[in-house]
């Protein structure tokens, strides 16, 4: 056995012992460059490997509380065009989810993940047949749709899907899909509180908070909340039909489009909601 096949199969080994479960690179890159640096391992070595690749999985497995759903995000489609009136770049994206993805959590992510696809490839072509039927009558139209994987935590996955187009004006709507590793469901805010926890309350009493401050601050930054031209403006009912994630800090992060709550020319605004506010309603990780 030459040493290239023996550390191949010590990976392999490593490979099937560790699978399922958190690797800690530190431990496995001190083996792998043992084995590297140390020409063909003596009898004395080989009898030490196995006790440490055991060694490997016991003290991952401590740290260990549940293993997870892996999830990944690619181009399936684009579209593309480019002439003196006229721009589009379209990136449709797909989520899939990565083999080694605990059965359980993987089984219930498929329809997360179909439905997902599914709406995003939709929103897709409708801006694509936009694009289209601007192009058929020769009209100015610019149109950008492009994704990214916001966020992936220990518990949350993240897409967010961005579209823009411009003719006589410009307009950004975003897509947030959120879903739970541990589970693999698809997320709604209320998912992430305890039941009859009145959540929009706290999340509308903040960010009416954050407005106020910001329009102290600059009185430039103005928002609908206490318009006299727009007395029926209710924050609770716009979070409640706004777009939502969670960031690298466990905190909720609330998305509204363009003209939701402030003038269009303030874009897509976004306000993160202290942790501390939502504590005691906060479903436990």
């Amino acid at each position: 056995m030459t040493d290239q096949e023996f550390r191949q199969k010590i990976e392999r080994a490593a490979d099937w012992k560790t699978s399922g479960i958190q690797e800690n690179p530190w431990l496995t890159q001190r083996v792998l460059t043992k084995i590297k640096e140390g020409e063909r391992p003596m009898k004395k070595k080989l009898a030490f490997m196995p006790v440490l690749v055991f060694a490997i999985v016991a003290i991952c497995a401590v740290a260990l509380a549940a293993t997870q759903l892996g999830l990944i995000a690619t181009t399936a489609d684009q579209y593309q065009h480019q002439d003196a009136n006229h721009a589009a770049n379209v990136q449709v994206p797909e989520l899939s989810i990565q083999p080694e993805s605990d059965e359980a959590a993987a089984a219930q992510a498929k329809t997360a993940v179909s439905d997902i696809n599914a709406e995003v490839a939709a929103i897709a072509k409708a801006y694509i047949d936009q694009f289209k039927t601007a192009l058929d009558k020769n009209d100015y139209q610019d149109t950008i749709v492009e994704y990214e994987v916001l966020n992936e935590t220990e518990r949350y996955f993240t897409l967010r899907l961005m579209c823009y187009t411009a003719s006589a004006s410009g307009a950004e709507t975003d897509y947030y899909y959120t879903i739970d590793l541990q589970t693999g469901k698809r997320l709604a805010l209320a998912d992430l509180f305890k039941p009859d926890s009145d959540y929009l309350s706290a999340i509308a009493g903040s960010i009416a908070e954050q407005m106020k401050a910001q329009t102290a601050a600059n009185p430039e930054n103005t928002f609908w909340l206490d318009d006299e031209e727009m007395p029926d403006f209710d924050l609770a009912e716009m979070v409640k039909d706004a777009d939502f994630f969670v960031n690298a800090q466990n905190e909720v992060v609330i998305s509204f489009d363009e003209g939701d709550v402030a003038p269009m020319s303030s874009g897509v605004v976004q306000f993160t909601i202290p942790a501390d506010v939502l504590a005691d309603i906060r479903v436990a990780l």
